[in-house]
């Protein structure tokens, strides 16, 4: 089922990160990185799966070498073209979040790449795992990391940007307990 992200009319999207409680929105990002970065670790070890599991002779042929570029690229294009053209991975689709600019829109590939270039920082699994973002968001007015400071996107909740674009109003919104906010004016 796809989905289109217009842009929102009747919420900034600074208001809409403010919905949701903030402890259960960190472990939504949380549980989608996590998603996230199993897809990842699927697409980087496939390749080496099935060259482990095919006969010698297969990994001359050039169809098979291909086939390795086609996984890597996979793997290096996985958060920008997600993000890009969809507002969202995998992760962000099954915890129901979605990335937008100020506009309300898809963030665009560069916006995209910007957001995964810092994230190769702020998520590292190899480094300090999630530590750093999670610090971002925590310290930051908006909730955001910095890859989406730098590149100006916000990661929202997809029910509260569709509630944004058919206008309901937010006083009918509790996002997991959290005690309704007012939109600013």
């Amino acid at each position: 089922m796809s989905q289109s992200i217009s842009p929102v009319q009747f919420a900034k999207p600074e208001d809409l990160v403010q919905q949701s409680n903030l402890a259960f929105y960190l472990l939504l990002r949380w549980l989608g990185s996590v998603i996230d970065l199993l897809a990842l670790g699927v697409l980087v070890a496939a390749p080496f799966a099935i060259h482990a599991v095919v006969p010698d002779y297969v990994h001359r042929n050039p169809a098979y070498v291909a086939t390795i570029f086609i996984w890597v690229a996979a793997a290096i294009l996985y958060f920008p073209v997600g993000e890009a053209f969809w507002g969202r991975t995998l992760g962000k689709l099954l915890t129901g979040l979605v990335i937008i600019d100020r506009a309300g829109r898809r963030p665009g590939f560069g916006k995209a790449l910007l957001r995964t270039l810092l994230r190769l920082i702020e998520i590292n699994p190899f480094l300090l795992g999630g530590i750093p973002a999670a610090l971002a968001v925590l310290a930051s007015q908006h909730r955001q990391r910095l890859g989406d400071m730098a590149a100006s996107t916000f990661v929202v909740r997809s029910k509260h940007l569709k509630m944004a674009m058919t206008g309901v109003p937010f006083s009918n919104l509790s996002g997991a307990g959290a005690p309704p906010r007012p939109m600013r004016p």
